[in-house]
């Protein structure tokens, strides 16, 4: 009887302490990411990427790089710069997996995805990707 009343106490204790944070288990990444500065710093520490005119974002599952270069470019460079990204971006593939991966592991969510948008400053995308922690 002495166990029990024990195991009621610590499992009450437990609840308070996660009702109190507001976290506990997450839906998504956002959620988690949201949480608290603990969990964002966490987060940028796995996913950061320094490049330049690139920001992160987080949505849902995904995770958002975004690049905005700070001119806009005519059809023929946008044809040119197009190729040179997507060829780039090809040898970066298993690294966006592995940060897709890590988090997955990490937070326990499941089908996190990179969201790769290159941009020129019009607007016009470049390139746009998907990857999944599976590739």
């Amino acid at each position: 009887m002495k166990i029990i009343k024990r195991f009621i106490a610590i499992t009450g204790i437990f609840a308070l302490i996660l009702a109190v944070s507001g976290c506990g288990k997450y839906e998504n990444l956002e959620e988690y990411y949201t949480c608290g500065e603990s969990e964002k710093s966490h987060i940028d520490e796995i996913a950061d990427i320094n490049a330049d005119n690139m920001t992160m974002s987080i949505s849902g599952n995904d995770i958002h790089y975004d690049v905005v270069y700070d001119k806009a470019f005519d059809e023929e460079i946008r044809e040119y710069a197009s190729r040179e990204i997507e060829q780039e971006l090809e040898t970066m593939r298993p690294v966006f997996a592995a940060i897709a991966k890590t988090i997955e592991d990490e937070i326990n969510v499941k089908d996190v995805k990179v969201k790769l948008m290159y941009q020129d400053s019009s607007g016009y995308v470049l390139f746009e990707d998907t990857i999944s922690s599976r590739e």
